[in-house]
């Protein structure tokens, strides 16, 4: 989820190598027939513990089983010091403990219900102290060391990939098993490696979507065959070329960047649509013409614009590169170089590739005049004022929902990893 170089992530490794990682996964445990603290559900959950600590991988669980009680026993502050009671300690009264734990502000609706529904077990994960290290001491050595250093890394990322997903995995099993309580698994490592799923999903299943959408639209817009064929090469060349260079730079996708694939295919569309429509408008107006003339006249022409096109997307993607943030400064330099990829290859393989082919005649579409162009023309000059009414109006108003509704970003992707399993855990718990 997040790049190597962010400053943020090298903070955070530093506090959990000082006072403890939050790499643990929570699992929810709600009976269906009575509520945890029944007799009945207090071994299925003891059983669900014992059985998750022998799970290679697992470093302890903590449940309410475990949670030290002060309310509910005869005990004094004293003899408690060192002999601290839980739910499993003989002589527990289950009435006072139900209500310590239900409403205590550290337990209720964090480890337990308040209406004691559900609880939620924590299973600590073995920390990968190699890779801690390797991640601490990759900023300051030579190049030779990072060189290594960034090898090394990359084998020990794969690994506890690796073994963080095999360890999900168990822990969900083990929780099917249990066709008597409602079981589900959260926390930070599951929503890590969710998101790596998320973003290997979105990068095959957008890259075959878009090419789609890129065949069926050229062919409803143009109805030929080669003007489906040329776009969908200089697009699969780009993103090919830009995916090649990512890899070469070792430049990993992240969550944020992981659509670029899809923005790059619309953006080298745009420049074959250009060079198609001009071409079509040259054959419509000078049939007589050679195939070599049509084509050198079509680049020439669309040169300038589409140029100027492809630097100002290069500067709106360039002034990500000083957000300070790392990794939406990589996805600025990777939409940065995947669009002047798309300007030369669709520069040099579209014309390359049109002047290999035949001059067709001019189709019947290419003459047709579009209609909802010439409906917008006719309202703009029979009601100027009211069309110009109608734009103001709508600025106000989005101005208006701009200021009642205001949209929050937050800026760090690594921000608060315990609350977010907090909240997940209680979102869980609730349901």
């Amino acid at each position: 989820m997040v790049v190597e170089g962010d400053p943020k992530l090298r903070t955070y490794l530093e506090m959990s190598a000082a006072f403890g990682s939050d790499e643990f996964i929570a699992m929810t445990f709600k009976p269906y027939s009575t509520d945890v603290l029944d007799a009945k559900a207090l071994g299925d959950l003891k059983a669900l513990q014992m059985q998750l600590n022998r799970v290679s991988g697992v470093a302890g669980t903590f449940s309410m089983l475990n949670a030290p009680l002060l309310n509910s026993s005869n005990l004094s502050l004293q003899e408690l010091q060192n002999n601290l009671h839980t739910l499993e300690s003989p002589g527990i009264d289950r009435n006072l403990a139900r209500a310590e734990l239900t409403e205590s502000p550290i337990f209720s609706n964090y480890l337990i219900a308040n209406d004691a529904s559900a609880t939620v077990i924590r299973i600590g994960q073995i920390r990968d102290r190699e890779l801690e290290q390797m991640r601490l001491i990759q900023g300051g050595n030579t190049t030779v060391q990072k060189d290594e250093i960034a090898k090394r890394l990359r084998v020990a990322k794969k690994t506890y990939a690796k073994n963080r997903q095999r360890l999900i995995d168990e822990v969900i099993d083990i929780g099917k098993q249990y066709k008597g309580a409602e079981i589900h698994v959260t926390g930070v490592p599951m929503i890590a490696a969710d998101m790596v799923k998320y973003a290997r999903s979105d990068l095959q299943n957008f890259g075959g979507i878009i090419l789609m959408v890129i065949s069926g639209s050229m062919w409803v817009f143009f109805r030929r065959l080669r003007w489906i064929v040329l776009p969908l090469l200089s697009v699969i060349v780009s993103v090919y070329l830009t995916v090649s260079m990512l890899g070469f730079l070792e430049l990993p996708v992240t969550v944020v960047s992981s659509n670029f694939i899809a923005l790059l295919s619309i953006i080298c569309l745009s420049f074959s649509i250009h060079l198609i429509v001009r071409y079509r408008e040259l054959l419509n107006r000078h049939s007589d013409q050679s195939q070599r003339w049509l084509v050198h006249e079509t680049m020439l022409s669309k040169f300038q614009p589409c140029l100027y096109t492809a630097l100002t997307t290069f500067i709106a993607f360039g002034s990500m590169t000083f957000s300070g943030i790392v990794p939406i400064e990589d996805f600025g330099w990777m939409m940065c170089a995947g669009v002047m990829i798309s300007f030369a290859v669709t520069f040099m393989l579209f014309p390359s590739l049109l002047l290999i082919l035949r001059k067709q005649a001019p189709s019947i579409s290419s003459r047709s005049k579009i209609r909802v162009n010439q409906l917008l023309i006719l309202l703009s000059q029979k009601y100027p004022v009211q069309v110009l009414g109608f734009s103001v109006g709508l600025a106000l108003a989005s101005a208006v929902g701009f200021n009642l509704y205001r949209l929050k970003i937050v800026s760090s992707i690594i921000s608060r990893p315990i609350l977010m399993c907090r909240v997940a855990c209680y979102s869980l718990i609730k349901s």
